[in-house]
């Protein structure tokens, strides 16, 4: 229903007139289109498709949101945060397979974008060791540039491709050269993928990542 109200360059109404909403908005008269609910049914094919990859990369990567808050680096005056540059970054690289049978491809996931970057760990070794320990060890680089620091964080993750499932990880210095994680029971078995980048103490310097390969959990 549209009101008569004082003059205006509409027609001195205001309110709904069919598809459209006319309001003031301070010293403006302003005429606005209102929303329609979208019919789900007639959303097409390729937006399917594309709502099925934003949905398995968001419930993969929501389990190291807080890994990605460190690792994702961003430029100062951009407004994209760190989860959305990481869900861009797997929907348009890492998401593989038909529509029926989407997966992420583990060998391409990156749990950190470096823009303003420090050194990896040096010579990084991943192993599965009795009682369902996953071992990764590394050594200090003999060339450390000027960033590196010994007090540098390790941030490692492990993935299970079949449940895209990370699991929790306790956070190294790089001087410790070493870190260890015990699983469940429910684990041996398992093919785990592992990742890794370095942080500095203060946040501000990001290695890229590094895929360090399969290992598989034993009892």
């Amino acid at each position: 229903m549209a009101i008569q109200t004082s003059k205006s360059a509409l027609g001195e109404i205001k309110g709904s007139v069919g598809n459209d909403t006319i309001y003031k908005w301070r010293s403006l008269t302003v005429l606005r289109q209102r929303l329609r609910f979208r019919d789900k049914n007639k959303i097409s094919r390729k937006q399917h498709n594309q709502n099925n990859i934003f949905k398995l990369v968001t419930v993969t990567l929501h389990k190291i949101k807080s890994a990605i808050k460190m690792g994702y680096q961003q430029q100062k005056n951009t407004v994209m945060t760190p989860m959305n540059a990481a869900v861009s970054y797997h929907m348009l690289n890492a998401v593989v397979g038909d529509p029926q049978n989407l997966r992420i491809d583990p060998a391409k996931i990156k749990i950190s974008h470096s823009i303003w970057a420090t050194q990896n760990v040096w010579k990084p070794s991943l192993m599965a060791t009795a009682n369902k320990q996953i071992t990764v060890t590394w050594e200090l680089n003999p060339y450390p540039q000027k960033s590196t620091r010994l007090d540098d964080q390790v941030v490692i993750q492990l993935y299970h491709e079949d449940n895209h499932y990370f699991y929790r990880c306790p956070i190294p210095l790089r001087d410790a050269l070493v870190f260890n994680r015990t699983l469940n029971n429910i684990d041996v078995g398992r093919l785990l993928h592992c990742y890794m980048f370095v942080v500095s103490a203060n946040g501000k310097l990001v290695s890229p990542t590094a895929y360090l390969g399969t290992v598989t959990v034993l009892a």
